[in-house]
């Protein structure tokens, strides 16, 4: 935890004086404050526009329970009122994905019955169950199958809404829950999901925990991309195995810190961030003269509104569908909410919405608006409408062809979804292959990144002008050697795409490596990496072997990830895999020991598991002039240095860098002692190298201050 994590758990940890919150659902008393948004109105209270206000306001506080793990309200004191949106299309289309995948897993069996308990703010999912031969229930009835949509967070006393579903449930009968995941809140930095009349805000972990204590048996569970990720849990009444996907998805939840109070404790920063971006948004788009209006009356938008202090003079209106919000204001703000109608007359130059998920539904609505900017968590201008892709050459399974698009990317000029990193220095003579070889692939957006690190040998000329004939291509030539390490960081950093990848100066590639790798990772939610298998070539492009990857990469318990990437022989080709890059900016990044590029890999291991291609993708050059072959292990340590110290120690400080990347993975508490356990094999198979670098060290130690010279190069 750093310490700005410890200062926002600390100043939110401690409940008013007098105050003691009991657990909505366990009752228990202990828990944190992980995110307080301070006073805010109620979001579903939309006063006529010509109230002058100002409008009630309420605390409003994320507290997280210490015992079971459910994040919920502290405390709400607002009275609900009638929803007053409408059901967007992209909610009903999940609902119809939904149905589809949980009857494909047997759940929904003709004839049986059914009970619903739907969310207040509308949608309901009965006319397909119907459809399928499921038959509805009266009130009160028990069911062979209860449904609950975004319904049970709506509940302050989650323990009896819980029991009243699970009491409704036959024996053997399914109870299927959908929610907006606490992990997704995180991930995405949706801290303006926070809002009164939702009580429970629930991970994976802490749900099917509520679930077992009540009686069921969590068994299997979907993922959606709704909202930015929604999750279908279904629970039987009676014994049951958590099947795979469930697994993954707790590990993969628990591994992200949905249920650790500190790393929840970092949505507090994303508020000020999003603040300052939206308000900084509006302030340059009005400077410029751009009119600028909303779209999406919604009740994340009310916070956010009011936290980046945006009213009527930066945003003047804000459209919605709904005809029951037109002429009223948003709480707050008091920016007008007015129909389509006025939105689409007035011409704005860009339309912010406040809802990311209706983006395809109102451009198919309102074809006379094309500058649709996504408001949160910054803004961000809507990715162009996807297009057909020309055919690919080959495909490698019965899945469409076609290249994935990217997310929306923030104001300005769009980067593609993939960086390639390519750090070089004097990359002759393998360079121009190299470079063609990654320029030649295909079905997918890429930028490639040169940086070049003080080339001496024609290495800038041969860039530059592939610079100015490819605009994929970008250049970059380093004032100073930084040495190899940092060279490769500097690159992840000053790169935008969401997917990142490093390519060697002297290997090269399939022409279909990189569709490959995006579609592994696209596949699996929780994957941070993708690679593929490997061919090994010589200086001739001659194949000398292929590699395949001997580890667990995939395995769901990040231990087990973890103790086959530090102990089992193999050439570490995952390096060279597709990484997301936020997941990559969590990490230590490469450390300036060697092996570090190991010790990277088992660190992303703990993030989550890697997705494997296994076609041989990549094509590995081994050559006498490769950096790891040219130098002493000494030498080597010196050119990285940065920090001018004289003394090497190189297996203790690849020791002291395993222990900080494990320290600084997501995993807390059973599992992080698991995961410092699990480094006990390397440290005992490294004792003699290391008591030889401590020899050594006190030995050159002793020459620098008894004479002169430099430390032994042996």
């Amino acid at each position: 935890m750093d310490t700005d994590q410890k200062s926002v758990v600390a100043a939110q940890g401690k409940p008013a004086a007098g105050q003691r919150h009991a657990c909505r659902f366990c009752r228990g008393g202990h828990g944190l404050v992980v995110l307080d948004l301070h006073t805010q109105p109620a979001c579903d209270h939309f006063p006529a526009a010509t109230d002058p206000g100002p409008d009630p306001a309420y605390p409003l506080q994320l507290w997280l329970c210490d015992n079971c793990g459910l994040a919920q309200l502290l405390d709400d004191p607002t009275v609900p009122e009638e929803p007053r949106a409408t059901e967007p299309a992209a909610l009903a289309e999940q609902a119809a994905d939904a149905v589809h995948r949980v009857a494909a897993a047997g759940l929904l069996p003709e004839g049986a019955t059914v009970a619903e308990y739907g969310s207040p703010h509308g949608g309901s999912w009965l006319p397909r169950l119907t459809e399928r031969g499921l038959h509805p229930v009266a009130p009160g009835e028990t069911a062979q199958v209860v449904l609950d949509c975004f319904g049970l967070m709506h509940h302050a006393d989650q323990a009896a809404a819980l029991k009243e579903r699970v009491d409704r449930l036959e024996p053997g009968g399914v109870l299927l829950v959908q929610f907006h995941s606490l992990a997704t809140i995180l991930r995405c930095g949706q801290w303006n999901a926070l809002r009164h009349g939702h009580y429970a805000y629930y991970s994976t972990p802490a749900l099917a925990r509520m679930l077992t204590v009540a009686g069921l048996s969590p068994r299997a569970a979907w993922v959606f991309d709704l909202y930015g990720g929604t999750v279908l849990l279904a629970a039987v009444k009676g014994p049951a195995a958590p099947e795979p996907g469930l697994s993954a998805l707790l590990i993969g939840e628990n591994s992200l810190g949905a249920t650790d109070p500190a790393v929840l404790a970092t949505l507090q920063r994303q508020v000020s961030v999003s603040a300052e971006a939206l308000h900084g948004y509006l302030t340059q788009r009005r400077a410029a003269g751009k009119r600028v209006l909303g779209y999406g009356a919604a009740s994340r938008a009310v916070a956010l509104l009011c936290a980046a202090g945006v009213g009527p003079e930066l945003l003047p209106a804000v459209a919605d569908a709904s005809p029951a919000k037109h002429g009223r204001r948003m709480p707050g703000s008091g920016v007008p909410v007015v129909a389509p109608a006025e939105l689409i007359a007035a011409a704005p130059d860009e339309v912010l919405l406040f809802l990311p998920d209706l983006l395809t539904e109102v451009r198919a609505a309102y074809p006379e608006i094309t500058g649709w900017v996504i408001a949160e968590p910054e803004p961000r201008a809507a990715q162009p409408p996807s297009r057909e892709e020309p055919p690919m050459s080959a495909p490698t399974d019965d899945r469409p062809a076609s290249a994935p698009r990217p997310a929306p990317t923030l104001i300005g000029k769009a980067p593609a979804p993939i960086a390639i990193g390519f750090p070089v220095r004097n990359g002759k003579p393998y360079l121009q292959g190299a470079l063609d070889s990654l320029l030649a692939q295909r079905g997918v957006d890429f930028e490639l990144h040169i940086a070049d690190n003080c080339s001496d040998d024609g290495t800038e000329d041969i860039c530059r002008e592939l610079a100015a004939k490819d605009e994929r291509v970008h250049y970059q030539r380093r004032t100073e050697n930084v040495g190899v390490t940092a060279n490769h960081n500097l690159l992840v950093r000053e790169v935008n795409s969401p997917y990142f990848l490093w390519a060697a100066s002297d290997d090269a590639s399939h022409p279909d490596r990189l569709r490959l790798l995006l579609e592994a990772l696209e596949r699996d939610p929780f994957a941070v990496l993708s690679f593929s298998a490997a061919r090994q070539i010589d200086s001739n492009g001659n194949t000398l072997e292929i590699w395949r990857n001997p580890c667990r990469t995939n395995h769901l318990d990040p231990v087990a990830r973890l103790r086959d990437l530090i102990g089992l022989e193999h050439e570490n080709y995952h390096c060279y895999g597709l990484m997301k890059r936020d997941v990559l900016l969590r990490t230590l990044l490469l450390p300036p020991v060697k092996n570090n590029d190991r010790i990277l890999v088992a660190e992303l291991a703990l993030h989550g598991p890697f997705a494997e291609v296994e076609q041989d993708l990549l094509f590995h050059r081994l050559h006498e002039r490769r950096l790891t072959q040219s130098v002493s292990q000494r030498d080597w340590y010196r050119q990285q240095r940065t920090d001018g110290r004289k003394l090497v120690l190189p297996n203790v400080e690849e020791a002291g860098w395993y222990l900080k990347a494990v320290r600084n993975s997501p995993l807390r508490g059973t599992e992080l002692g698991r995961a410092l356990w699990a480094l006990r094999p390397w440290f005992q198979a490294n004792a003699v190298p290391m008591a030889r670098n401590l020899a050594r060290a006190a030995v050159d130690g002793a020459r620098m201050i008894t004479g002169p010279g430099r430390p032994d190069d042996r």
